[in-house]
């Protein structure tokens, strides 16, 4: 019986099919993962994206009625002029509804938005009643004199609003005290706040479901990286066993072969006798070809000796540090957390790209610096031989503060069809600048209020000290180590109508004031009357800089 011979070469064409295969499939799904990648950072952006919409919002709606409530108790006219202007914001800032709308879950929710809206009209006829009460109360009419101002227009428009005649015919004390009653009052408040929690309800509706549908993409890589794993496994054990037959094949039968002829012996191996003659002659070129390959690599780590020197000293010195190809438009990072800078961006990708999301965190004033760093102007500057760039900028931080930056770009290869560079980035060691700025913020916020309020505190609400900036009538006296808390709490019960205690209680309860501040609340009013029946008004400011960590407040009345 003759044994079946076995077909060598359709075994190997079969195998590499199969390896081409799985090859396809580990590639489409790395596709499939960095589409759902890409997926899970658009979805991310987009919940940022409405964070701060919401928040722009809130803070709009919040400044309507605190400029109300201020002007209610001080007739300030530019108060005045600050409401109108964030009317104005109002009405142009349709896009605020527009990218709500897009990321509203179903037409109920959108439906629930629409009716907190409308809740804030009788919000603003109430505001609009209490300034025209103020106005008339101050004995201001459409002929007076003093309209001759820029806030003129602001005043006639208040003035056009309608009014019941009982609200007419009150006497110029009772308008003032009516003015307070509609901007302070219980009905008014209650509004203000229903209005305020089916917005949040909103809010919190639309942040979870995005939520989710980032945890839907991580749990879908959560799925991905195995299957690689198993194809990229799958692939090492084909590719093995193709060496196997490989070599069992084809290499021993060519050396038993090459064994005979040197010899001059008849070959005894059956298999391709013919073919394994060309595979020898391949075999002579392809050492040929092997030591081309080991001279060049010999040359090129010539070259790149002194290079790579050069880049470890760049990297040891700097704090992050950068490898650009501009010829191919790529970068990747070398050293440092680039991802604590911009979490956005992977460690290896565009260059133009970092460049365009880098742009974001550079200050307009120093875009000058995103222009010198541009692809297009490194190209210029190469092909007019600079061989070292040094560029200065400056960073805004979370804390409102800036923070200096040097930026040293070197050219580290020239290659005939390549422009090879290197940034490196570190933090400026002149930190008086960063100080000096902040103190100077801090100056003209005192300065501000230095001419309007005769008791200044300077706040830390972390532990519940203070420093006395200012107490013009003598009314602090305090004791040693007596906590801010405690001396604001004795200063009103003191000095403040006991009927307007309960709305002054916030201005001791130092976690609520940290809470509201911590949530972007800039400036805080709380008006109130001295025990002779006078109106005062107390006031919070954000320190420069403020933060989580170093929570500090301008306290002033």
């Amino acid at each position: 019986m003759k044994e079946k011979r076995i077909n060598h070469r359709t075994m190997t064409m079969t195998t590499i099919g199969i390896l081409l295969l799985v090859l396809v499939l580990f590639t489409l799904l790395t596709v499939f993962a960095a589409e759902g990648k890409k997926a899970e950072y658009n979805t991310w952006k987009k919940r940022t994206s409405y964070e701060t919409t919401a928040t722009e919002l809130l803070e709009i709606s919040g400044n309507l009625t605190d400029y109300a409530r201020l002007f209610a108790v001080t007739g300030n006219k530019k108060v005045l002029f600050s409401y109108f202007h964030a009317l104005h914001d109002i009405a142009s800032d349709r896009h605020i509804l527009d990218s709500l709308e897009e990321m509203a879950p179903d037409e109920t929710a959108i439906a629930s938005l629409y009716r907190a809206l409308r809740k804030s009209q009788p919000l603003l006829d109430a505001e609009m009643r209490a300034m025209k009460l103020k106005i008339l109360s101050m004995g201001i009419t459409e002929t007076s004199n003093a309209l001759q101002d820029e806030t003129a227009s602001y005043m006639n428009t208040v003035l056009a609003y309608s009014l019941s005649p009982e609200e007419m015919a009150l006497s110029a004390a009772q308008m003032e005290e009516g003015a307070l009653t509609l901007v302070f009052g219980t009905r008014y408040t209650q509004t203000e706040q229903s209005m305020y929690k089916t917005i949040n309800s909103f809010f919190s509706t639309v942040s979870e479901r995005l939520s989710r549908e980032v945890d839907a993409h991580r749990m879908r890589q959560y799925y991905i990286k195995p299957a690689q794993h198993i194809c990229m496994g799958v692939f090492v054990f084909l590719l093995m066993g193709m060496m196997f037959l490989y070599r069992k094949y084809y290499i021993i039968p060519i050396k038993r072969y090459s064994r005979s002829i040197m010899q001059e012996i008849p070959s005894q191996t059956p298999l391709f006798p013919s073919g394994a003659k060309e595979l020898i002659l391949l075999g002579q070129q392809f050492n040929r070809m092997t030591e081309k390959i080991k001279l060049y690599a010999w040359e090129a780590g010539q070259k790149s000796e002194q290079r790579g020197q050069m880049i470890t000293a760049l990297t040891t010195l700097y704090t992050y540090s950068m490898y650009i190809n501009l010829t191919k438009d790529r970068y990747t990072v070398l050293t440092g957390d680039m991802h604590s800078l911009l979490p956005a961006l992977p460690m290896t990708g565009k260059y133009s790209d970092f460049m365009h999301e880098y742009k974001s965190t550079i200050l307009s004033e120093d875009r000058d610096y995103y222009a010198l760093l541009n692809r297009d102007n490194l190209l210029d500057a190469f092909s007019q031989g600079e061989q070292v760039c040094r560029y200065e900028f400056r960073q805004k931080q979370e804390n409102e503060t800036y923070r200096w930056y040097e930026t040293l770009l070197v050219r580290v290869a020239l290659e005939a069809d390549e422009d090879i560079w290197i940034i490196c980035v570190q933090k400026d060691m002149e930190e008086q600048k960063k100080l000096e700025e902040m103190l100077e913020k801090n100056r003209e916020i005192i300065r501000t209020i230095t001419s309007e309020h005769f008791i200044i505190f300077l706040a830390d609400l972390e532990h519940d000290t203070y420093e006395i900036i200012r107490d013009g009538g003598g009314y602090v006296k305090s004791a040693d180590k007596e906590r801010y808390s405690d001396i604001m709490q004795r200063i009103f019960k003191k000095y403040a109508l006991p009927e307007d205690l309960p709305h002054l209680t916030p201005t001791w309860d130092i976690k609520t004031i940290r809470s509201r501040m911590d949530r972007g609340k800039d400036h805080m009013l709380f008006p109130f009357r001295n025990i002779n029946g006078q109106w005062y008004a107390f006031e919070y400011r954000k320190s420069v800089p403020y933060s989580k960590d170093k929570p500090h407040v301008i306290a002033s009345i």
